[in-house]
């Protein structure tokens, strides 16, 4: 059985970002929320968010090794301290 993603966080309304962010401006947004746990989960979010051509825009070693370390950092930000 495969892992769904984590739905996508709520987005600005029209009024607050009359814009749309770039594939690329969103999957660092994403990686930055904590919410997701692998580069796959940010792809899938972003697929259901109908953004184009992910696949080949969110890859290459670089950079997807600068969204793992966002999502760490992001990550073990969030967790409480004991």
């Amino acid at each position: 059985m495969t892992a769904e993603a984590p739905a996508a966080e709520p987005r600005a309304s029209q009024e607050d970002r009359p814009w749309r962010l770039t594939t690329l401006e969103r999957a660092f947004e994403l990686a930055k929320s904590g919410r997701f746990a692998n580069v796959s989960e940010i792809r899938s979010c972003l697929v259901a968010e109908r953004y184009d051509a992910v696949s080949s825009q969110i890859s290459g070693k670089s950079l997807v090794s600068q969204l793992d370390r966002l999502i760490a950092s992001s990550r073990a930000e969030a967790v409480p301290a004991l």
